[in-house]
């Protein structure tokens, strides 16, 4: 017997903002789910460009875009869309699961589907709810606000979030769905590396990628190479919110470089995994209260085959060991990082050995197929009492 997800974004250019966190994380979800091509299909409904990712899920999951609507009123029925077509995709009788990725300009459609069906289990994911990450004061809007998502979350059966630190959160104590952790994961494709030149000068270069969001510390990451000396180059591969305010952070020099959007395909070509280090930002302390300083990019780091820098702060402890997948650094200690930088270029064997222990961590622990057997056994439990 086959089950098959229904996979619902309901957020309009969620899928226009390129291979960032979130996007990532919705195409491993909907990866690891579907990894299992006897058992499990997936089908994601979401918003414009969503076909544009469709080699970089399994084979059998079906992408269905509904492109955004530009009249009057355009997100309004840009949702009720949404609803429709997962109205009419359950109407078929061959959709065991639901899952909906929550966010609160989509609560019209997302209520709506949670009174879609009695007869499938509901899931909703959540990475933040509203009242945590904007409205953090006890005003009575910030109660209301609460009040309502709380109210949402019980219609549906399971509640899946991102890391443990959500899970323990006092304000969702009156939740009555299932809470369930399950911290991001790896996508399964691989890195195939390009054959490279021999390097021109003997700088290494330290990397950052992915978007350029203000949830991120980036103050030790400034102060730590604008007293490098230029010892390294530092590069940032992808564009966001904080790009004009990182360019103009740094000492004017050539040794820090901008390269824009990128894909995850093309790692290989980007990649030097002679010469390549991989920098963690820090999470704002804001952010660490919400996500435990947990991000896609945590993971996704770890199957690069490259050695990594990482900051010593609250759930990373539970995945990166210091000398054994990465190399710490004290976020007010910025020096720490230019101190691991040097050690990892004058040191090819911690290069290779924390690179290796990196990628086994990665294969072992934190694949998207991983991840969702969590999920889906969760499913599966509650999927049995219904029955």
């Amino acid at each position: 017997m086959i089950n098959k997800y229904l996979y619902v974004v309901p957020r309009m250019k969620f899928f226009s903002e390129g291979y960032r966190g979130r996007v990532m994380h919705a195409l491993g979800v909907a990866e690891g789910i579907s990894k299992d091509n006897i058992k499990n299909k997936v089908i994601l409904l979401g918003g414009s460009d969503l076909n544009k990712y469709c080699n970089d899920v399994p084979s059998n999951t079906e992408l269905i875009e509904i492109t955004e609507d530009q009249g009057f009123l355009g997100y309004f029925k840009w949702q009720i869309a949404i609803y429709k077509e997962a109205k009419r995709r359950i109407s078929f009788g061959d959709i065991n699961h639901l899952i909906v990725r929550y966010n609160i300009s989509s609560f019209i459609s997302i209520f709506l589907l949670s009174i879609i069906s009695k007869k499938i289990t509901k899931t909703i994911e959540v990475n933040y709810f509203a009242f945590q990450t904007y409205f953090t004061n006890k005003s009575i809007f910030n109660k209301s606000i609460s009040f309502f998502e709380r109210l949402l979350v019980n219609k549906f059966s399971v509640l899946y979030v991102v890391s443990d630190k959500a899970a323990k959160d006092k304000r969702i104590a009156n939740v009555k769905a299932k809470i369930i952790s399950i911290p991001n994961g790896v996508t399964s494709n691989p890195i195939i590396f390009n054959a490279k030149k021999k390097k021109e000068n003997n700088k290494n270069r330290v990397l950052y990628l992915g978007t350029l969001m203000s949830y991120w510390d980036w103050e030790p990451i400034i102060k730590a190479f604008n007293n490098s000396n230029d010892s390294y180059e530092l590069h940032f591969y992808g564009d966001g919110p904080k790009f004009e305010y990182l360019k103009n952070s740094f000492k004017q020099n050539q040794a820090v470089k901008f390269h824009g959007r990128f894909s995850r395909n093309n790692l290989g070509t980007i990649l030097d995994c002679n010469y390549d280090i991989l920098l963690l930002p820090p999470k704002t302390l804001k952010d660490m209260k919400n996500t435990g300083g947990l991000s896609t990019k945590a993971f996704d780091y770890l199957s690069m085959k490259l050695p990594i820098i990482v900051p010593s702060d609250g759930e990373l402890l539970n995945v990166y060991s210091h000398n054994h997948n990465c190399l710490f650094y004290d976020r007010n200690k910025p020096d720490e990082i230019n101190k691991a930088v040097k050690q990892i270029s004058h040191d090819p064997d911690l290069r290779e050995n924390l690179s290796k222990n990196a990628y086994l961590d990665f294969i072992n622990n934190y694949s998207w197929e991983s991840r969702m057997k969590i999920l889906i056994n969760s499913i599966n439990s509650i999927n049995s009492i219904i029955k």
